[in-house]
């Protein structure tokens, strides 16, 4: 398979929005400047301005301390013609390259060329009057940004693109101005700004937070965890006037712990830049987030410890009344088919599921192959019921 890779060096200073986003005092880069750097590697692989992400997904953030410095890297892997996975993945300064456990994942998806323009085009054009009748009154600037100051953020000018808000039940229109230091500038090298980006992001965080009672009283915080599909349609003209436009979905088992919505990023003309469908926001402790922070640039934001266990009892610790049906995702070393036999002798009945990045759903006889990186295979298998949850994928790495 083909693989191209683009290579740059992020400081807190470099490059220079960096130091015009920080959390809790801390640097970090923002989930809008791997969107950013994709659209503009999608371009140079691609051949082309419009495209297609589906699932992008934020498994860590890139923490960027005092004085230090990052290796970072866009990894383009081909699949089919004009289909590539991407990867945003980072070295730390000292550590040997060709380890790769030193290299950290930031952000992974896929990009694929579609009718992305003759798609913009047949959308309903928003009535910016309409939006703004039922959501008035309209929110300032100051008031807009003061919450997200509140929760610790630092935003600099270079992220506050935000100039008047139109905000209600569930929805939020914006006026999007560039800051000054961006005027009059070239700003040729970015499909879309990574501010931009994140001041739309910044919207729809706005009123999904502002919904959910969980975040009341600054102690949970909602952070970037996938989006489901990034249509990029074309760059913005500098000489139009932008808005973005954004919406909460309701959520059919009304969860708290996690909350979405959709974007559209338009201009006056009715021309659409962007969409974003499905960004979805995972909670988190504000308080715990602060101290994993704080202690290591490694530790944020999630890390799996396996620690060894002695085996006390080659007994299933569970009543044949307890056992029903068992979905198994099952590693190709034994493991999993072990476990289902065991399980099987008590009684129950077990699903036996692998991973075949390949391949597309396969069944036969209780045991599946899907595609790992496909949520449309997963939907399948949580048609039915399960007693209970065993996942064994881990063991093939």
């Amino acid at each position: 398979s083909k693989e191209i890779r683009y290579e740059s060096q992020f400081s807190p200073n470099f490059p220079s929005f960096m130091k015009d986003h920080q959390l809790f005092g801390i640097t970090i880069a923002p989930g809008a400047s791997y969107v950013a750097t994709a659209l503009s590697a999608a371009k140079e692989a691609l051949g082309q301005e419009s495209c297609v992400f589906d699932d992008l997904f934020f498994p860590q953030a890139l923490v960027l301390p005092e004085n230090s410095s990052r290796t970072v890297q866009c990894l383009l892997i081909q699949e089919e013609t004009a289909i590539y996975t991407f990867h945003i993945i980072s070295l730390k300064e000292g550590q040997d390259e060709t380890e790769a456990t030193s290299w950290k994942l930031h952000n992974t998806g896929r990009i694929r060329i579609s009718d992305a323009q003759s798609q913009a085009s047949s959308k309903e054009i928003i009535d910016i009057k309409s939006v703004q009748a039922r959501c008035q009154p309209s929110l300032s600037k100051e008031e807009f940004y003061q919450p997200i100051w509140d929760f610790g953020y630092t935003l600099g000018s270079l992220f506050q693109w935000n100039q008047e808000i139109w905000r209600c039940e569930g929805e939020a229109l914006c006026l999007i101005k560039s800051p000054v230091e961006l005027q009059g500038k070239d700003l040729s090298g970015y499909q879309l700004h990574p501010g931009l980006i994140d001041s739309c992001l910044q919207l729809l965080v706005n009123i999904l937070q502002d919904n959910a009672a969980q975040a009341s009283n600054n102690q949970e915080i909602y952070i970037p965890f996938i989006i489901e599909k990034f249509k990029f349609y074309q760059p913005p003209h500098s000489e139009h006037q932008l808005w973005c436009h954004a919406k909460s979905r309701e959520l059919t088992n009304g969860s708290p712990e996690k909350l979405i919505g959709d974007i559209v990023i338009f201009d006056e003309t009715g021309e659409i830049i962007a969409e974003i469908e499905g960004f979805e926001l995972r909670k988190a402790s504000l308080e715990l987030l602060q101290q994993e922070l704080r202690q290591s640039e490694d530790n944020f934001l999630y890390e799996i410890a396996w620690r060894l266990q002695e085996r006390t009892s080659s007994k299933l610790p569970v009543s044949p009344q307890e056992m029903d049906n068992w979905l198994i995702f099952a590693d190709h070393g034994g493991v999993g088919q072990q476990i289902a036999q065991q399980l099987s002798d008590h009684g129950a009945q077990c699903t036996l599921v692998f991973a075949n990045r390949a391949g597309d759903i396969e069944q036969e006889n209780s045991h599946y192959v899907i595609e790992a990186t496909n949520p449309e295979d997963f939907k399948q298998l949580v048609k039915h019921k399960y007693q209970g949850v065993l996942h064994l994928w881990s063991l093939d790495h």
